[in-house]
């Protein structure tokens, strides 16, 4: 501030020159403080001038690409609007192969009032059936942005990412070295919290950016389900040159782990945390060595010793290994723990289900067909395979149930970048942001999709072409079509977040960067600002509700592939008759 002349009173005049307001900024606010020491008074605050900000635009794409027969959307911003705006799609030699105008989509607000702080336009470009290489060039009021590069191709989704997204299980592995990202660690899993009693529970994966366990058993599951509804296309593309199957290595990596985690009474041994206080390489959290008192605990799960994750499990992978007896053993010993204990879920069809297709035995004939009584619709995805196992039929009760849940999705991502929020157009939240009181934050990958393998089970049944592009639009948000222009799956696209919330880094992986490995998202930041936020600070360890990895969104992503595929070869058989 500049200080100009005192008068006799004491008082003197402040003024501030060259202020420039950062791009996007929609308000200004004025804060008046003073030393509490010290008697001051304020009078007459008021601000005078003419703020000009340079003109911007800005174009986001998928940085992996588009299905050669899909649909192919993407999203452009500016801080003006615009009289004229068009847009190219540029092959590699630089030449245009087709043109159009953008669609104006105004500006995003969220639930709470907050403006995002720029115009939106949307481009569709579904004509371009060409396979090849592409950029796209807007043009608002001769003002131009060229966007990173993407491809077109049949089956991109599932030959560029499914490998990459299980690879990433690998190097999650504890148990053992993963050359260049740690040591064999924690080889001394684990004790029950007094350290009274130990189990062999070395083995599993990572879950995230730290270096805990928990059970894993919902990723052996969500891996084997893949497998078991892919087995035809992953046989005939995954299999290496001696003849073994990564995907089904890391399913049976996973699982010998989920194994072990169910008791010899058939309930589950808990969690396997040391919490998060631990920042350094994994082979040092402990000596490595069993009964030395510095193991990692087993601690009661917030369900209790509900096994019913681990059982499910163990069923599938079970079944996808033809009849493997250890699995065998454990599922069955699980769902009879289950069974005592009353539980009646979906992962207790699921479970009694597979057993009736790996055995043939009757009693688990009658089980699924009392527990279906129970919870059938529950879980479409296991009455469809219920349906498959007893040649039933509840395809009307399905499509009626998907479809009316695909229409509210529908609903829920009317704004410009057709990402689903927690709310409906008129009052979106986009971030699922509390009003006022604090709550775990966490990005939206898991939430989107989630949404994809629903929205592709709803098509499956009901082939509304508004449920594919729902589809497309949210795995473009996941691959840059989104607020920062990155790629929220690493190594996929060509931007990316400067740094990752993971452990690694201090293991020497640069920015703690793990192949592969989906960030939890965009998310909000404060209570009551329902404002997209990625941390691009660049720190070695960032904000762990956006940039951090987790497991969970790795597999939901496997799972959206997957429903994905089936969508596209129910399309080509179409074609074909």
């Amino acid at each position: 501030l500049h200080a100009h002349s005192k008068d006799n009173s004491g008082w003197a005049q402040l003024s501030k020159d060259g202020l420039v307001p950062p791009n996007s900024s929609s308000w200004f606010k004025l804060i008046l403080s003073s030393d509490s020491t010290s008697v001051t008074w304020w009078d007459d605050a008021h601000i005078e001038g003419n703020f000009e900000v340079e003109r911007n635009v800005q174009v986001y794409v998928n940085q992996l690409g588009f299905e050669l027969s899909g649909q192919k959307f993407f999203t452009a911003s500016s801080n003006f609007i615009s009289d004229s705006a068009l847009f190219e799609i540029i092959d590699q030699n630089n030449e245009t192969v087709y043109s159009s105008s953008l669609s104006f989509r105004d500006r995003i607000k969220g639930a709470f009032g907050h403006d995002w702080g720029s115009y939106y336009w949307r481009g569709d470009f579904t004509q371009v059936k060409k396979p090849g290489h592409y950029r796209i060039k807007i043009v608002l009021d001769g003002l131009e942005d060229i966007s990173w590069p993407f491809e077109i191709a049949n089956n991109l989704y599932w030959e560029k990412t499914v490998r990459p997204a299980y690879r990433f299980f690998y190097y999650q592995r504890c148990g053992m070295e993963i050359p260049g990202f740690h040591e064999a660690c924690h080889l001394d899993d684990a004790a029950d919290e007094k350290h009274e009693q130990f189990f062999d529970l070395a083995g599993g994966w990572h879950d995230a950016g730290d270096y805990n366990k928990y059970y894993n058993a919902p990723y052996v599951l969500g891996l084997a389900n893949t497998y078991h509804n892919q087995q035809e296309l992953i046989l005939s593309q995954e299999i290496n040159k001696d003849g073994s199957n990564e995907i089904l290595e890391e399913i049976l990596w996973g699982a010998d782990f989920s194994r072990r985690m169910i008791a010899p009474d058939g309930s589950a041994r808990g969690e396997l945390t040391s919490g998060w206080g631990y920042f350094g390489v994994p082979e040092l959290e402990t000596d490595n060595i069993p009964k030395t008192g510095d193991e990692r605990p087993l601690i009661e799960s917030v369900s209790g010793k509900n096994s019913s994750s681990h059982t499910a499990a163990m069923a599938k992978v079970a079944r996808i290994t033809k009849n493997n007896s250890e699995y065998l053993e454990a599922a069955k010993r699980g769902l009879a723990w289950a069974i005592e204990q009353k539980l009646q879920g979906p992962l207790q069809l699921s479970a009694a289900v597979d057993l009736y297709a790996i055995t043939g035995e009757e009693e688990f004939s009658k089980l699924s067909k009392k527990l279906f009584d129970v919870c059938g619709l529950d879980d479409v995805a296991i009455t469809i395979e219920y349906d498959k196992v007893f040649h039933t039929d509840h395809s009307e009760q399905i499509k009626n149930r998907l479809t009316k849940e695909a229409d509210k999705m529908l609903e829920w991502s009317e704004n410009p970048f057709g990402f689903y929020t927690y709310g409906p157009k008129e009052n979106s939240n986009f971030f699922g942001t509390p009003a006022d009181h604090p709550k775990f934050a966490i990005g939206t990958n898991h939430y989107v999709l989630n949404a994809v393998e629903k929205m592709g089970l709803a098509y499956l049944y009901n082939p509304n072409p508004l449920y594919l592009e729902f589809i497309y639009n949210q795995l473009n948000w996941i691959l840059g079509n989104d607020p920062y222009g990155i790629s929220l799956m690493e190594g996929i696209g060509s931007s990316f977040a400067p740094t990752y919330h993971h452990r690694y880094v201090l293991a020497g992986v640069p920015r703690g960067a793990v192949p592969g490995g989906i960030v939890n998202g965009i998310v909000w930041k404060d209570i009551g600002v329902d404002t997209p936020y990625f941390d691009m600070s660049g720190v070695d360890i960032p904000y762990y509700a956006s940039n951090e990895f987790w497991l969970p969104h790795n597999t939901n992503y496997i799972k959206a592939i997957s429903v994905l595929q089936k969508v596209l070869q129910q399309s080509n058989e179409k074609l074909k008759n």
